[in-house]
């Protein structure tokens, strides 16, 4: 397993000084399912400076890679998923 897909969600409450001390902490607040949430703050040597929450998605690693090799078979193939399909040139200029 491994995880991927963040949606982090981040607000800044004062600028951090150059050369200050400073302290992530984050903390688990729910699981379901395949989500996992957190709870995080960062503080310099005075104050906190940010807090949000951070969103994580656990996957299977080898069916993620295996789905992904997939599609970019296809995408070489001119299959459905493949850039012309979705209205974008068929020379992209990347080769």
């Amino acid at each position: 397993m491994s995880c991927a897909c963040s949606w982090p969600s981040y607000g800044a409450r004062s600028p951090g000084q150059p050369r200050s001390i400073r302290l992530l902490n984050g903390r688990l607040i729910n699981v379901e399912g395949r989500r996992v949430d957190f709870k995080v703050s960062a503080s310099d040597d005075k104050e906190e400076i940010g807090s949000g929450t951070h969103q994580r998605i656990v996957i299977d690693l080898g069916s993620f890679n295996e789905r992904l090799a997939e599609k970019g078979a296809s995408l070489r193939n001119g299959g459905p998923d493949s850039f012309r399909h979705k209205g974008l040139p068929a020379d992209r200029g990347d080769g």
